[in-house]
């Protein structure tokens, strides 16, 4: 039996289409696309080292760009620029706007089809900040902004809320799980899809290399480095989160967009965190 879990993207496209044409479906991807791009750039970002806001999602850009068609997919981009940003702001500055998440995880379960990823990054904050409250051996991993006490047992709740957030579609309980029928479809050589569907298959045994899968290369070993470089200051929540989405985006092509945007914005995050400390070394010795 079909599900339809994309009716609310059917019923946007089709009010725009009716009116308007493709031409307007054309300009309704490009004011999301534009809109989550934006968001994602504010995560991290210093004025002083502004370069490395614009290389980062520049790059993840270039990684995703195949992605970039008019499918209820450039909502889920969207939706994870949000998320991330939320979050974000919520384990720095206390942002209420924590509480709005479960209400965009109904929207977005009932758009797109990879609406788990909502409950994912939200439990990956949780998961981060458990251990970095819990294991002793990680104590020098806690920064000012961790989160503890009243304000760890919030986001906790809120993840949970998106979880259940989710059972709230026109299929109920098949429609909640139905992201694992999609997580068997992808990265095994014996299954038709992956056999068959060439985003379904794993990103690095896909051949002739396209230009996406470069650029994907280059995502992964800057990012990586950027955690290498910062490992005395790493944010284990987006640590986790990360780590989460690179194995995602290793199983299957069409997962590499989503882990570009976890990753641009993780990255800008570590390499300002790494000039910051540098920067204030270079201060502190010129005082000497």
């Amino acid at each position: 039996l079909y599900t339809d879990l994309h009716w609310l993207f059917q019923i946007i496209a089709y009010g725009i289409w009716r009116p308007f044409g493709a031409n307007g479906l054309i300009v309704m991807k490009i004011i999301i696309l534009i809109s989550a791009f934006a968001l994602l750039f504010k995560v991290g970002y210093r004025k002083e080292w502004h370069v490395v806001s614009i290389v980062s999602i520049f790059l993840a850009a270039l990684v995703a760009s195949e992605r970039f068609v008019e499918r209820p997919e450039i909502f889920t981009f969207l939706f994870i620029a949000i998320f991330l940003t939320v979050l974000h702001r919520y384990k720095y500055e206390s942002s209420k706007f924590i509480w709005l998440l479960p209400v965009l995880q109904i929207l977005w379960t009932n758009t797109e089809g990879l609406f788990i990823i909502g409950p994912v990054l939200t439990f990956g904050y949780v998961l981060g900040e458990y251990i970095a409250n819990r294991m002793p051996i990680l104590r020098h991993l806690r920064c000012e902004s961790t989160v503890e006490g009243e304000r760890f047992r919030t986001l906790f709740t809120v993840a949970l809320m998106t979880v259940l957030a989710c059972f709230i579609n026109p299929y109920g309980f098949r429609g909640a799980l139905f992201p694992l029928v999609l997580f068997t479809r992808i990265g095994t050589s014996a299954n038709v899809y992956a056999q068959t569907i060439i985003e379904f298959r794993k990103t690095l045994s896909i051949h002739p290399v396209p230009f996406s899968i470069y650029f994907y290369k280059i995502l992964v070993t800057a990012s990586l480095l950027s955690f290498i470089l910062n490992v005395k200051r790493t944010d284990l929540s987006r640590l986790v989160v990360y780590l989460s989405f690179l194995y995602l985006s290793l199983l299957a092509r069409r997962n590499i967009a989503v882990f570009a945007f976890v990753a641009a914005p993780a990255m800008v995050c570590n390499v300002n965190s790494f000039l910051d400390l540098h920067k204030r070394a270079i201060i502190k010795r010129s005082k000497l």
